[in-house]
């Protein structure tokens, strides 16, 4: 009796041990630190709540690359045109920049 108690512990750690490397190859963005358990329940837990992880940091990272985009189409900044200005306009803006 006690024999099979333990070797129906061991087989319900490697079918736990299965599933974990089952779902981490069936999503290559979960790090595998974050599935752990010895039973089928703890690992199937612990995967839900990476899969959870994994998506609030794309959904940041995602923010914040949205953030930084310039949209298509905005204008360079550019300086003002001299060529365009009288020799007095320039000395002007010179005077102006310089202080």
């Amino acid at each position: 009796m006690e024999e099979n108690l333990e070797e129906l512990r061991v087989k319900l750690k490697e079918a736990a041990e299965k599933l974990r490397k089952a779902l981490l190859k069936s999503s290559p963005d979960i790090p595998e630190e974050l599935v752990y358990g010895e039973t089928v329940e703890e690992v199937e837990e612990s995967f839900e709540r990476a899969k959870e992880i994994v998506s609030r940091v794309k959904e940041k990272l995602e923010m914040e690359r949205a953030r930084e985009i310039i949209p298509p189409g905005s204008p360079g900044r550019v300086g003002i045109d001299l060529s365009s200005l009288s020799p007095k306009e320039k000395i002007i803006y010179g005077l102006t920049k310089r202080g």
